[in-house]
């Protein structure tokens, strides 16, 4: 007796034939995975869908092959839309939900069957909770339905961290990671997870156990992103540039996609430009991602500018070092404190120390910063200015800048109940952008909670709008573990924030006075930034 041939391309004996064919079934399933991922990347999602159910069929507990053959049969109702023509994001958006509504309906029909057909096998389960990730109950419960069925199923222990921190509940994230890790320790990625369970909660173990997991695995994808998220977690300059050097020398710069060195690039900029020149000379050097293809031009015109301001300086040659400020331009995505910093200083030097004051005044009211202040307190001593004064000029400063803040009407998930920014006017309000899977966010709540018990909810109010709505049922066990208790708001639909407040991103704070004007917007990542919003509150109440 022999196998088929075609399976392997060999007659095989009797005696192996079990395990060679198991061993070319697999094999069999990885190509047709390979020939998937091809065809999906060259945007023929039918051909793919084909090859990864293939793959399932041949290797069910194919992993890959389950998350491919979801994405490409959510890429093949999206190209049956025609998104990309949309005429606007609202449009393009409305098609996308449409698509991945479809999809997602189809992916649980057939699944359903597969689970129902093979009720021993975790995958089918565990993959019926990737399809439920809306449902954050539902979810959990086909993932424990996997690891009940196969303890030993990491995907599942992975999905139940992940949901679990999500959640707010980092206690339980790390011991389903550490299961994770367990049935699967070469998994780099559930390491990496396992790490970023103590971001918001030890931050001494954390920076502990990123330094283990950079010595463990210094080829890794995930180097990059644990080396940034660490060196975030940092207040000392001196300890950032440390690590995002780090960083530099054990990725290359076709490998970073930008992570970091725009950090690095920033934290040189404000103390030592020659450093800043050098980092975008060196990185010109290597062949450039292309995030650096774009960005290298700008970083380095602009460094070689802060070099050549500080050389006049250092010459005494204030007026020329004045010129070059003047007529500098700032890349989009670094900041102007370099700048600022050295304009208050020839100022200064050139016996203009008014105007290295007032300057100093503009720049910290539009963008605090430690640097800045420190700065500005220095001058205002020698000008016979006292700490109180220089603030209440900042604070002029930034009544003179401050801009209504556009109204809107959300509900609430506490209550069901429509909640509008301009039933507040009166109150200071804080507004924060989150959303529950950003460990930044969730890194905030806990003094966002401390702002909220000391100064509200009668004179102070905080608003936290949930920008992502395939988030939406997170957001109520997210503030119960976080024990939390101002006022959750949701997005009417995806892409709300970035449509009507230009926000990309999250976090994003706006303190709102009692007029409706946006005075301050603080990044809540350091003592300095957390001391200066609650400083702020006070002052507003008081004014």
């Amino acid at each position: 007796m022999s196998w088929p041939a075609k399976f392997c391309g060999c007659v095989m004996s009797v005696a192996l034939g079990c395990a060679i064919a198991i061993s070319c079934w697999a094999d069999d399933a990885k190509q047709h995975l390979q020939q998937g991922e091809a065809f999906l990347k060259a945007r023929q999602a039918s051909k793919a869908i084909t090859e990864f159910r293939a793959a399932i069929e041949l290797d069910p507990n194919l992993v890959e092959a389950h998350t491919q053959f979801m994405w490409a049969t959510k890429d093949f109702y999206l190209e049956e839309t025609g998104f990309e023509k949309a005429n606007n994001f609202e449009e393009r958006r409305k098609l996308m939900d449409g698509a991945f509504a479809k999809a997602d309906q189809q992916l649980r029909t057939t699944y359903e069957a597969w689970a129902k057909e093979h009720p021993d096998k975790a995958v089918y389960q565990w993959a019926l909770g990737e399809l439920s990730r809306q449902d954050v109950e539902k979810s959990m419960q086909y993932q424990r339905q996997a690891l009940a069925l196969d303890p030993k199923f990491a995907p599942a222990a992975d999905q139940l961290g992940n949901i679990a921190e999500m959640c707010g509940d980092e206690t339980a994230s790390g011991k389903y990671f550490l299961q994770a890790i367990e049935s699967d320790p070469t998994n780099v990625r559930y390491q990496f997870r396992y790490v970023q369970t103590f971001e918001n909660t030890d931050l001494e173990k954390y920076r502990k156990l990123t330094e283990e997991f950079v010595r463990h695995f210094p080829k890794s994808e995930e180097i990059d992103q644990a080396l940034v998220y660490l060196a975030d977690r940092l207040e000392s300059e001196s300890d950032k540039i440390q690590v995002l050097e780090e960083l530099r020398s054990l990725v290359p710069a076709s490998q970073l996609h930008g992570y970091g060195m725009d950090k690095l690039f920033d934290a040189y900029a404000r103390t030592q430009p020659g450093k800043a020149l050098g980092l975008v000379q060196s990185l010109a050097k290597e062949p450039p991602d292309p995030y650096f293809s774009k960005k290298l031009p700008a970083w380095t015109g602009y460094a070689q500018t802060l070099a050549e301001i500080r050389s006049e300086i250092d010459a005494d040659d204030f007026a020329k070092a004045l010129d070059q400020v003047s007529k500098a331009k700032v890349p989009d995505d670094l900041n102007a404190v370099p700048l600022d910093l050295l304009r208050a200083e020839a100022q200064a030097r050139g016996r203009n120390l008014s105007g290295a004051y007032q300057g100093l005044v503009e720049a910290d009211a539009k963008s605090p910063d430690r640097l800045l202040s420190s700065a500005l307190h220095k001058y205002a001593a020698v000008i016979n200015k006292s700490p109180d004064q220089a603030e209440a000029d900042i604070w002029q400063a930034r009544e003179r800048n401050a801009q209504p803040m556009k109204d809107f009407e959300l509900t609430n998930y506490d209550t069901g109940k429509a909640v509008k920014l301009s039933d507040y006017r009166g109150k200071v309000v804080l507004v924060n952008f989150f959303f529950p899977t950003c460990h930044t966010c969730r890194g905030e709540f806990p003094f966002l909670q401390k702002m909220h018990e000391e100064y509200g909810p009668d004179k102070f109010v905080l608003l936290a709008v949930n920008i992502e709505p395939t988030e939406d049922d997170a957001v109520l066990p997210l503030f119960k573990n976080l024990k939390v208790n101002f006022i959750p708001l949701k997005s009417p639909v995806a892409g709300w924030a970035d449509t009507v407040f230009d926000i990309h991103a999250a976090p994003v704070n706006m303190l709102v006075d009692k007029e409706g004007r946006v005075v301050l917007k603080p990044e809540l990542d350091s003592s300095y930034q957390q001391e200066l919003l609650e400083r702020s509150i006070h002052k507003l109440l008081t004014m």
